[in-house]
């Protein structure tokens, strides 16, 4: 069976697409809560602000409140923040 060069490139052509749309199709199907997500580390405003709305809540008291700000100001410089 001889092939034409127009029949031989169709042919590359179709095998191409089928290629490509069956990559598509498999990975719509794919799970995604098996892959690790990644989130951002709060920033020292964020922490403080959630540090004092406890305080103002009554979570916790006064001296757990200055500790705990104390510590969060370390670290942060201790982390060149």
């Amino acid at each position: 069976m001889k092939l034409s060069l127009r029949s031989l490139a169709g042919l590359v052509l179709l095998s191409a697409l089928t290629l490509t749309l069956s990559g598509c199709a498999w990975s719509v199907g794919k799970d995604d809560s098996t892959t690790s997500k990644t989130y951002a580390r709060p920033t020292l405003g964020d922490e403080l602000r959630d540090l004092k709305l406890a305080y103002q809540e009554g979570c916790i008291n006064d001296a757990e409140f200055r500790a705990a700000k104390e510590q969060l100001l370390q670290s942060a410089e201790q982390r060149g923040g």
